[in-house]
């Protein structure tokens, strides 16, 4: 049963609104004590990976509110800390083996159903961590994760070629600052297909690729960073960071940065914003044009706290504790009846929460029988030559793009190649004036239609 929160008050500010979200809590999931990452999965299922006192669990919400357990997972599992989808739609999860059975090692795990779970493989290299941190698929399909290294010299992310059957892993050159990178967290890749990680190290630094994986370089540092817990793009090409504080910093507060320039240069922002925090954990830019952060607080005992943003963040107001949490460890946006909710993964008492944003978009109503999607466009509002469009389907099939100016009038038709169940597909749209038009996806059972805002 959904448990309803306290409804907070709007305030406008800046050119997005901002607001305090009504937050419910989706229940617990039972027997866990901490959620480390959700994603939408097979049968257009939620997914969540999370620990309990004693071992990694997977669990999903066919109604997005309520929750059960995704089968069993093989051998001892240790930890549930990374989900991604592969290629043909299948649910990979990562996390680590027994620590008291002395198997501790980075585990890789696979299900085509969300139910039926099967050990793949084993994260390999010279600078490989215990534990699976991270999952991601790129848009050539190959899969990258993340890793808590803890020896003295820096360590890459892995990355397959091959759906995670094998894993290489590159070098990283020297960390100018000394120690790192160790661990990383957030995955990301951006619209010119970059591909960053956070990461723990001396001077604040991220990892960046621009080869999807080959090799990585460190980009410019982050003041008083330790931790790179979380990154975010904004449809503009704008990158933002989630830090915790350095070993000795100068004040231990979580901080929020932001690089117009790849990662070369870091500008901290909403400077006080964040003084009640310890570290911001994630960070997600929603479609309603507002940047959201998830922290933990400085306080022991106190509640943790989203904050938001409506002008890039350049200040922030808060968006509502829960109650309970300590932590929040994943923002995830996600549709649901033609109606946009933010997701709230957290610690210790293994909750999910959620809180419906404000309408954007054009979306068909929702049909009884029709299967759920994701469908997303980057970069929103887009100023250059390209935009990608991601989506996820609950059974996989072949997609059709079809765009429609402002009056209607069909531009052009794509088909994506294969049927699968997640995929991406290139537009091409140099040829656009500035305007709004409607970008719509089909695929058998679903249409889903998006704005796309072209710019000079």
């Amino acid at each position: 049963m959904l448990k309803r929160l306290t409804l907070l008050t709007l305030v406008l500010a800046g050119p997005g609104l901002l607001y305090g979200l009504d937050w419910t809590n989706t229940g617990e999931l039972a027997g866990a004590i901490q959620v480390n990452e959700l994603a939408l999965g097979p049968g257009g299922h939620l997914y969540a990976a999370a620990n309990t006192a004693d071992e990694g669990r997977v669990y999903y919400s066919s109604d997005f509110t309520t929750w059960q357990l995704s089968g069993t997972i093989p051998g001892s599992l240790a930890s549930a800390r990374a989900l991604t989808l592969d290629g043909s739609g299948a649910l990979l999860l990562g996390g680590n083996g027994d620590y008291a059975a002395h198997s501790d090692a980075p585990l890789v795990y696979r299900s085509a159903d969300g139910a039926n779970w099967s050990f793949l493989s084993r994260l390999t290299g010279s600078r490989v961590g215990t534990s699976v941190l991270s999952l991601f698929t790129d848009d050539a399909g190959q899969i990258h994760a993340g890793h808590n290294y803890l020896g003295m010299n820096g360590a890459a992310p892995c990355r397959s070629t091959d759906h995670g059957a094998t894993w290489v892993q590159p070098t990283v050159p020297a960390n100018p600052d000394g120690m790192g990178p160790f661990h990383h967290y957030r995955l990301l890749q951006v619209a010119d297909d970059d591909v960053f990680v956070g990461a723990w190290n001396a001077g604040g630094r991220m990892l960046r690729s621009t080869d999807r994986g080959g090799t990585w370089q460190h980009t410019g540092g982050m003041y008083d960073a330790g931790h790179i817990y979380a990154a975010a793009e904004s449809p503009d090409g704008t990158l933002f960071a989630g830090t915790a504080p350095k070993n000795v910093p100068a004040e231990p507060i979580g901080r929020v940065f932001k690089s117009t320039d790849h990662g070369a240069n870091w500008t901290q922002l909403g400077y006080g914003s964040f003084s009640t925090t310890s570290w911001i954990r994630s960070l997600a830019w929603t479609s309603d044009g507002n940047l959201y952060a998830g922290s933990a607080p400085r306080t022991p005992g106190n509640d943790a706290e989203v904050f938001v943003s409506g002008d890039a963040g350049a200040t922030w107001s808060s968006a509502g504790t829960l109650p309970g949490a300590r932590d929040i460890y994943r923002l995830l946006e996600l549709e649901v009846s033609g109606r946009e909710y933010l997701y709230a993964a957290t610690g210790p008492n293994g909750d999910v929460f959620r809180a419906e944003l404000s309408p954007v978009g054009i979306e068909e109503p929702a049909c009884p029988g029709r299967e759920k999607s994701g469908l997303t466009l980057s970069p929103n509002p887009l100023t250059g030559r390209y935009v990608m469009m991601r989506y996820s389907l609950a059974v996989a099939g072949p997609v059709t793009v079809s765009l429609f100016d402002p009056a209607g009038r069909l531009i052009s038709v794509t088909k994506a190649p294969g049927s699968l169940a997640a995929g991406s597909v290139l537009l091409d749209l140099r040829s656009l004036r500035t305007g709004v038009y409607l970008v719509t996806l089909q695929a058998p059972g679903v249409t889903t239609t998006r704005k796309l805002v072209k710019q000079e």
